[in-house]
Parts: C-alpha cells; structure tokens; sequence
C-alpha cells in the first residue's frame, strides 16, 4: 500500500473519529507506582548492586512516563540503596541458566522504593512525576501484518508498560483493512472505539522506510488531522510519540517548562464532608505540573483553592477532568470576572 494512498485510508475514518471523542479523558489509578519486580539468582539474600541499579531505572521510567529518565542511574546515582524503601524476595517456578550453564529456580525480589527521595531526583534532573492517575491511550495501528509491524507492535506495548502509561492497542488486520472497499471499514472502528470512551486516541502507522507516523485525534481541536513523525531507531520514535501523545493529554513530562507560573482558582462544589473533601485533596495533589497548592476556603459544601502552575487554564482543565468524579460546570457571571477560575462539582460516587 502506497504512502498517499495509506493516508487516503486512515483520513475518513479519522473524521468520523473525531466526532466521535469529545468527552473528557478518564484517569485511571497506576498501582504500585513506586514498587517494582526483577528475576534474580537463587543465592541472593540481600539486593546486590546491580539489582538496584536495574530496579531504580525502571522506577524512574515508570514515575516520570519516559524512557529517557533511566540514564539517571548510570549518569548521577552513586548509590541506589539510598533510594529502596523496603525489599522482599518471593518464590517462582521459572527457570534461569547462570554463566556456568547450571539451571536454577530463579527468585522474584520485590523492590519498593521511597517517593520522597524518588521524586527529587527525577526534579533535580529536570524530570517530573506524572502522578498515579494517568489517561488512558487508545493506539489503532494500521497497516498489513508483516515482521516489522509484529516488532513495531511489540516495541508500543512494552514502552507503555515499562512507563506506566495504560494502553489498549488494536490492530487492523488485512482482513479488516479489506472491509473499506465494502464500507464497513468506518462502522467497524467506530464501533470499536465506543468501547474506549474515554480514552485518548491515536492512530498510528509505518512508511516503508520503518518511520512512525501518526495523528492523535481530539474532538475539541481544530488540528486533530494534521500528521506528526519520528525519526530515528524505534527507542528514540517510541519516545518522541509517547511524548507528544501525552502532552496533547494536559500532561507535560518534559523539564522545558515556562517559568511564568499562572495562578488558578478552582472551585469545587458538592464536597458533603471530610472523606470528600480527603479525595479531592488527594486527587489535585497526585496531579502532574502543579507547583502549588492551597486552601482559600471551606464553607457551605464548596472547597476553593488556589493553585499556581505553568500551564494555562486550558491544560489545568484537562489535568482535573481525568477522574470523572470531577464534573464541569459553567462559571458564574462573578466567577467569570476572575482570571484563571475554574468550577467543579464533585461526584465521589461516580468512582474513577
């Protein structure tokens, strides 16, 4: 298939796509954000060096939502202990060879690392901790299945684990590709991303000389069609796309922030008592790129505060709108007169 008319193919369902994902992101809860599992040799009692270097790098990666976050270690961790908050080790039934041929039952070593001491390196590196409640990516990947498509395929689906990112990836098959010309190609993916409301949608595909291509599609922007690239290996392309495709989330994870900073004041109703007021608090803390956090005032069931961060109040809106227990309301006419203000009324029933 031509590139044209490759592009031709992917266009007209992106249309009807598009009309298709306007409602709000839906967050959802990254377990475990801090703890992570490796296979290590039988003998071990205690994690060895290499164990921590090799469990701090995928913590990073896994906190901050990007790969380039692991040379960290390499770069500037003198000693990886300082950073483990508590290990355990766990019985497994795999089967490992060690260097001298000899067969054993590997250990799983369970790794818990401190979010404090966590955090701060990631900030003094110019990375930054998305927070546990992360969107959700649809990726269509279009295109006939061959080899390179299997290891591109295999490659996305590895990335979003490792950074901790939820991921659907659907596949088009030729068989489903083969449906366009009987015009059922558009109802199917319709009918398929139904199922992800909620999510982010992207659509992805490969030219012949393996670069990655792809569109995010946004029912509220009027750039929603406009195809973006990576270049380079498929390290390098999953980074720069993983990248993008947050960032059109409300989700900055790189260091190259404004240093203006906006002050936002968001204000949220229906907040019945402590356990409420608890989870919103708990809720606005987790999120990424705000710098500052305080209470103006309790009264009456609504909970105002006032935040500071270098995102504009489009992208903060964003930020608050991925848990559905967090639902928009116009703003009143006197709301509307202060700069940066924000209304919520909150829903805890709902769940995430």
């Amino acid at each position: 298939m031509s590139m044209q008319n490759l592009r031709c193919f992917i266009i007209a369902p992106l249309i009807v796509l598009s009309l298709l994902i306007s409602t709000p992101l839906r967050a959802e809860l990254v377990e475990n954000l801090y703890q992570t599992e490796l296979l290590v040799s039988d003998r071990l009692t205690h994690p060895d060096d290499i164990s921590l270097r090799s469990g701090l790098k995928r913590i990073l990666v896994k906190v901050s939502g990007t790969a380039l976050a692991s040379h960290i270690v390499d770069e500037f961790v003198s000693d990886p202990d300082l950073y483990m908050s508590e290990f355990h080790f766990e019985s497994t039934y795999q089967v490992r060879t060690d260097v001298e041929g000899n067969d054993y039952l590997a250990q799983r070593l369970v790794l818990l690392f401190e979010q404090a001491s966590i955090d701060k390196l990631l900030n003094s590196r110019k990375f930054f901790p998305l927070g546990k409640y992360r969107p959700r990516l649809l990726v269509w990947m279009l295109g006939y299945e061959n080899k390179t498509l299997s290891s591109f395929r295999d490659g996305l689906q590895e990335y979003a684990t490792q950074a901790g990112l939820p991921m659907t990836l659907l596949m088009a098959n030729q068989m489903f590709i083969k449906q366009q010309a009987k015009g059922r190609l558009i109802d199917k993916i319709n009918e398929r991303s139904r199922s992800y409301p909620k999510a982010l949608v992207v659509v992805v595909f490969l030219d012949k000389n393996k670069v990655m291509h792809w569109a995010v599609v946004d029912g509220a922007s009027d750039d929603r069609l406009q195809w973006a690239f990576s270049k380079g290996g498929l390290a390098q392309q999953l980074v720069k796309a993983f990248g993008a495709w947050l960032d059109s989330s409300g989700i900055k994870i790189d260091g190259k922030r404004s240093l203006a900073k906006n002050s936002h004041q968001i204000i949220v109703t229906r907040v019945k008592n402590m356990a409420d007021y608890a989870a919103v608090m708990e809720y606005v803390r987790s999120l990424p790129s705000i710098d500052l956090i305080k209470v103006a005032s309790m009264d009456n069931q609504t909970l105002t505060l006032a935040l500071q961060s270098q995102l504009n109040n489009a992208e903060v809106s964003r930020l608050l709108s991925l848990d559905r227990r967090m639902l928009f309301m116009r703003p009143l006419q006197a709301e509307a007169e202060v700069e940066n203000s924000l209304r919520w009324s909150w829903f805890g029933a709902r769940g995430r």
